[in-house]
């Protein structure tokens, strides 16, 4: 389970790469592009939070062998 904290970074990432997608439009990039971009690495933070999560899950699976083995 990721921790609050995690999350709360998380969110905070998005939203300033959103903020900068917005900048991006206003000089005058295309906002399809800038937006496709932005979930891009929306997509990309989300996979490092999948990989975390899981890497978690084997090291508690990992403690609790070594507690009843």
């Amino acid at each position: 389970m990721v921790s609050a904290d995690l999350k709360d970074q998380l969110k905070e990432l998005i939203f300033v790469d959103y903020l900068r997608s917005v900048a991006r439009v206003r000089l005058g990039e295309e906002p399809q592009r800038a937006f496709t971009d932005h979930e891009a690495r929306v997509a990309k933070l989300r996979r490092k939070i999948e990989k975390i999560e899981a890497q978690e899950v084997v090291q508690a699976r990992r403690s609790l062998f070594r507690l009843v083995g």
